[in-house]
């Protein structure tokens, strides 16, 4: 599947409007989007590879820094544990016991 490209001048104008306003808060969503996936850009290029994959839902993620091919873990500890985690299993007490 081939990655879209974000042009360098739409990025970084996107970027800089983020950067300077105060507040750090975009209102336009589509302008957060195309930040969000920016940087995701950015961050492939400068650590390429597929062994750690970075999730910003709803807008985008990336795989990136060299190493071995990142999958999906549905099993033993760390599957479990994004299970849990997703299921709503943060709590302090359950990780805690071990529940993550």
């Amino acid at each position: 599947m081939a990655i879209r490209t974000i042009p360098q001048a739409d990025g970084e104008r996107v970027l800089s409007r983020w950067l300077s306003d105060r507040s750090g808060v975009l209102a336009d969503r589509d302008d957060l989007a195309l930040a969000v996936r920016f940087s995701l850009q950015l961050l492939r290029e400068k650590a390429p590879g597929r062994s750690v994959e970075v999730r910003i839902p709803p807008y985008g993620a990336a795989q990136v820094v060299e190493g071995p091919t990142h999958t999906r873990d549905t099993t033993g500890c760390c599957g479990s544990g994004a299970r849990n985690l997703a299921g709503g299993h943060h709590r302090p007490e359950i990780v805690r016991r071990g529940g993550w």
